[in-house]
Order: C-alpha cells, then sequence, then structure tokens
C-alpha cells in the first residue's frame, strides 16, 4: 500500500492529516505506516481494513479526479452565467424571471460601449 497517505486522506476526509496521524515509511522495504494516530473520531485502522476498502477508495478518488478534470475544463462561472442571460435574452432559453430581471438591470445601468 504505496500511498496510505492518500488512502486515509479519501477514506477519513473529516481527519486532519497535520494534527490527527502521520504516515512514516523507514525505508526498510515494509513501505509506509500509520505512525501516530491522534483521534477518537474512528479508531485507528489495519492495512487490512484499509485494503478492504480499496473499492470504496477507488471510488471516491475516480470521482474526485473526473471533478477536477472537469473543472479543469469548464469556462469560468462569469461566463457560464453570462451565456444563460444572453440565450434567454436571445429567447433561446425560458427566463427564469429574477436571475434574467437582476442581470438586466446591471447590464443596463453599466453598458457595454458599442
Amino acid at each position: 500500500m504505496q500511498e496510505l497517505g492518500d488512502y486515509l486522506r479519501v477514506l477519513y476526509p473529516d481527519l486532519d492529516p497535520d494534527k490527527d496521524y502521520t504516515v512514516m515509511d523507514n525505508s526498510d522495504g515494509k513501505g509506509p505506516f500509520i505512525a501516530k494516530w491522534d483521534t477518537q473520531i474512528h479508531p485507528k485502522p489495519t492495512i487490512e481494513e484499509l485494503q478492504g476498502r480499496l473499492e470504496e477508495y477507488t471510488i471516491i478518488k475516480d470521482s474526485e479526479i473526473l471533478e477536477r478534470n472537469r473543472k479543469a475544463e469548464y469556462p469560468p462561472i462569469e461566463d457560464q452565467l453570462d451565456s444563460i442571460w444572453h440565450a434567454m435574452d436571445k429567447g433561446d432559453l425560458a427566463k427564469a424571471k429574477d436571475f434574467y430581471d437582476r442581470i438586466k438591470a446591471v447590464k443596463t445601468k453599466y453598458p457595454k460601449p458599442e
């Protein structure tokens, strides 16, 4: 289990790795281990217990990767909202009245120069 620190971060997101536990590797060929477990929130897991949660870890890790990749590809939220507003303004999208009216008021107050 080479990524023990990552396993703990993913499976115990409510714990702080700087305060609640310490992972070490003595470079003795045995790999990383939990050197300190200083929390009462969860009992200290064994390597076997963590290995038994591999599927859960994989699902959570995959969702983190998906979220990170999507976030990197999405345009800024300001651009997304502006596109929605313009689609509403042209009639391509039904107007969400409160959203549309509030944005329209700002755009009217501060028009773009032609």
